[in-house]
């Protein structure tokens, strides 16, 4: 979930409701086939399935049942410091780019850039 959430970030889960994930939510998930834990965004949603992509690839993760969701997340913390970039409206947006491929490593280092002056 690079640049958004960072190796150290402390992260707040809570438990997810029954309704189907909206787009643009980061939602921690068991993926099935990995057996492992996951957090990433929300790009697309079907009747029981998701599609997930972390903001820093290119690939998604395929079909994700909705039963597989364990929670969302609400709240980042970094260096003591609350992040909401990513978390807030702008979600939705950076779905339909990670989605489309453009959330490259080489445009996250402008974004990068950004941020400070964005938080």
């Amino acid at each position: 979930m690079y640049p958004f959430i960072k190796d150290g970030d402390v992260i707040t889960i809570a438990p997810w409701p029954a309704k189907a994930p909206g787009i643009g939510q980061v939602v921690l998930f068991l993926h099935e086939q990995a057996k492992r834990l996951f957090v990433h965004r929300v790009t697309r949603r079907g009747q029981g399935y998701c599609v997930t992509q972390g903001d820093g690839v290119d690939l998604d993760d395929g079909r994700i049942s909705t039963t597989g969701i364990i929670g969302y997340v609400t709240h980042v913390e970094r260096n003591g410091k609350s992040i909401r970039l990513g978390l807030g409206p702008e979600r939705t947006i950076l779905a339909f780019l990670a989605r489309a491929g453009l959330l490259s490593p080489f445009a996250f280092r402008a974004w990068c850039c950004l941020r400070p002056f964005l938080t």
